[in-house]
């Protein structure tokens, strides 16, 4: 609901069928559904705390998924230094 930029109950409703997103908003949910998936394909960190820490220009992959603009390229790319930091690799930029 936070990254989608509503209350939980209008997700709950959209879930329940009981109203829709419009069109931003479900551009906005497919974007992260892609975004998922490539995650998740990457098999990069699903850890809640690794996902909340600073990692990239002083944001969390939390803070960048609530951007208005969502930047599939940089949190992608927010992931992989996570994996790397978890595998004990220096940071090298």
């Amino acid at each position: 609901a936070e990254s989608i930029g509503v209350k939980r109950k209008t997700l709950f409703n959209w879930k329940q069928h009981k109203s829709e997103p419009n069109k931003n908003k479900t551009q906005k949910i497919f974007e992260l559904y892609l975004l998922a998936k490539n995650w998740k394909n990457a098999q990069l960190p699903l850890n809640l705390s690794q996902l909340n820490s600073p990692i990239l220009a002083g944001n969390s992959i939390k803070d960048m998924l609530q951007e208005v603009e969502l930047d599939s390229e940089k949190i992608l790319f927010a992931g992989n230094r996570l994996a790397h930091q978890s595998i004990g690799e220096v940071d090298l930029i």
